[in-house]
């Protein structure tokens, strides 16, 4: 039996020479894509072994929809590619998110996450509309050398950490309005997001605070 070269993947190849997940055809099906990679998650997530979900490269065929749902260990899409939507509306990182180099061809939304750990997108491209709208970040959020082709909404956002925006890309609207920074926040020159500090506008402790007090009650059920 073939097994997958990529990244180590070692999973049952078809006849790309690639497993499901990495085969880059975008006309696989889409079911069977979802259901085989919410069992191979489900297979790292129960491995003690594993620290880390282990994603990288995929290439999703179609939407993607996770409502609420739970990531207790740290998930790892580096390089992945989502032809369709791609949406984490309510979900909650336990641990990092790691979406470096990832490329999104439609929408990705998330929505009212919860990112308790690091939340890596350098290097990421959106083609579509990034919308991180009341999302709430506890640990650093990396978003060096992202490129935004659509609007960016960070609307009401909560940066618990450090955000870096350095050297990000943004070609289309752009939405920062009601952020609250508890943290070091840098910005390509010229972007200067209406934001709330801890210092004034809207009680930015308690707004990121409070999500994640939340998502903490979420992920323990």
């Amino acid at each position: 039996m073939m097994k997958c070269p990529r990244d180590g993947c070692g999973r049952e190849a078809g006849d790309s020479g690639l497993c499901l997940l990495h085969d880059p055809s975008p006309a696989k099906d889409a079911a069977s894509f979802q259901e085989t990679l919410e069992r191979e998650m489900a297979r790292q997530e129960a491995d003690p072994a594993v620290a880390a979900v282990d994603l990288r490269g995929m290439v999703a065929p179609g939407p993607l929809v996770w409502y609420r749902r739970v990531f207790p260990k740290a998930v790892d899409w580096g390089g992945a590619r989502f032809l369709g939507e791609a949406h984490f509306f309510g979900a909650v990182f336990a641990q990092e998110a790691r979406f470096a180099g990832a490329v999104f061809q439609a929408e990705a939304s998330f929505w009212d996450a919860a990112f308790c750990g690091e939340a890596d997108f350098s290097g990421a491209v959106f083609h579509g509309e990034a919308g991180f709208q009341i999302a709430a970040f506890q640990g650093e959020a990396d978003f060096q050398g992202a490129e935004f082709r659509g609007p960016a909404r960070f609307g009401e956002a909560s940066f618990g950490g450090r955000a870096d925006f350095a050297q990000a890309a943004f070609r289309g609207p752009v939405d920062f309005e009601g952020v609250a920074f508890q943290g070091e926040a840098r910005f390509p020159p010229g972007l200067a997001p209406p934001v709330a500090t801890s210092g004034g506008g809207r009680p930015a402790q308690a707004g990121w605070r409070g999500r994640l007090a939340a998502a903490w009650r979420r992920l323990r059920g």
